[in-house]
């Protein structure tokens, strides 16, 4: 839901602040359930884990120390359904601190509670600027030159690399997908900077995870301004669009994109009604053709009669569209055949960084591929 009120103060909203863990310590955990069965359940189980607990009618309040909790977690998880965990509700009590009314605001479901509990590499991840960007390039279907590259999230953990799927799926569980995805814009705008990158930048977002535009998206327009990238240059792409539940809401967000020079994009076209349904209805400046639909859409007839009509719904709308998931030659000569705009995949490049111009990396195809040089204003032709 969009809400209208501002902040108090530039940045100032509690989502925007420093991340936290309010189960780091030792305290008293207060429980509720939804119904006496599920009660009972976990009764017997604490009491056979020899618990001390204390039960005042559906609330149960035991000692909780964050070091000692994963195996007592790791069986609650499993005695509970997870419709149980998502009903039961929890309320962490620090040890010495007396609760006020505020604190009673800090009520999460089991599941968000120790979802968060074990999110504290995510934390140390976010807070201490571990998270960088990959860049893979978007080239023009007819000539390969670089059109623009895409900003892909990773996350640095012991010298490991986490990609998007882990960072993002942790933020969900742990509720701090708003925090995650502010950061991720921050990085790709200064990622880009520091390459100094000439081409357009696509820059992913997540609709759901903005409250209001003008007060949510001031951190990242003040980046972009401060960093030597123009508004122009600057694609916002909408992404899991599959999980958009307000579009009044969505569509409030990409005005606020276009009203402030930049372009927008909407990505997973044919994954499903909902995002052919979106593109008339955002009338974006770009599509992404969804990348199940376009692996190997040279050999598939279902898939081929699919990608040909939405091409040609989009060109009819004046809409750019760019195929995904390009990985073989097959492919790539099919999608040229059809007037597609720009492709991107694996076939040109993997993300990489900085975003230099390697020879094309073909995964599917034994045909030789077109090789890639880089030319004097750092685009990709073919050679």
């Amino acid at each position: 839901m969009s809400h209208s009120v501002q902040c108090a103060k530039p940045f100032s909203c509690a989502r925007c602040r420093r991340l936290t863990h309010p189960c780091q310590a030792s305290g008293l955990l207060h429980i509720r359930f939804p119904s006496a069965h599920t009660q009972v359940k976990v009764i017997q189980l604490l009491k056979s884990l020899c618990q001390q607990i204390t039960v005042q009618n559906d609330v149960i309040t035991l000692p909780f120390i964050s070091k000692d909790a994963i195996a007592l977690f790791t069986q609650l998880m499993q005695v509970l359904t997870p419709m149980e965990q998502d009903d039961v509700k929890v309320l962490f009590q620090p040890e010495g601190k007396v609760m006020e009314l505020q604190d009673y605001f800090g009520v999460e479901s089991l599941h968000r509670f120790w979802s968060l509990h074990q999110s504290s590499w995510l934390v140390d991840v976010i807070e201490g600027n571990q998270l960088f960007t990959l860049f893979q390039p978007i080239v023009e279907a007819q000539s390969t030159n670089v059109f623009a590259y895409e900003c892909l999230l990773r996350g640095k953990r012991d010298n490991q690399v986490i990609l998007p799927g882990q960072l993002f799926g942790t933020a969900r569980d742990a509720g701090m997908l708003f925090r995650l995805d502010v950061a991720a814009r921050l990085a790709a705008i200064e990622g880009a900077a520091n390459c100094g990158i000439r081409q357009k930048v696509f820059i992913n977002f997540l609709p759901n995870a903005i409250y209001d535009p003008q007060t949510c998206l001031r951190k990242t327009i003040s980046a972009l301004d401060r960093s030597n990238l123009k508004r122009d240059q600057v694609v916002f792409e909408v992404v899991e669009s599959d999980r958009i539940t307000d579009l009044n809401h969505l569509l409030s967000v990409l005005d606020f994109y276009r009203a402030e020079g930049f372009e927008v994009a909407l990505d997973d076209l044919g994954a499903g009604y909902s995002s052919l349904n979106l593109l008339h209805e955002l009338k974006p400046n770009y599509v992404k053709l969804d990348m199940g639909l376009i692996q190997n859409v040279h050999g598939d007839r279902y898939k081929g009669l699919l990608a040909e009509k939405l091409l040609e719904i989009a060109h009819l709308l004046g809409v750019k569209t760019i195929a995904e998931g390009i990985e073989c030659q097959e492919d790539y000569e099919w999608l040229r055949q059809r007037q597609v705009d720009y492709m991107q995949g694996y076939y040109f490049s993997p993300p990489i960084a900085p975003p230099i111009a390697p020879p094309i990396i073909p995964m599917t195809s034994s045909l030789s591929a077109p090789a890639l040089k880089t030319t004097p204003s750092g685009t990709l032709a073919v050679s």
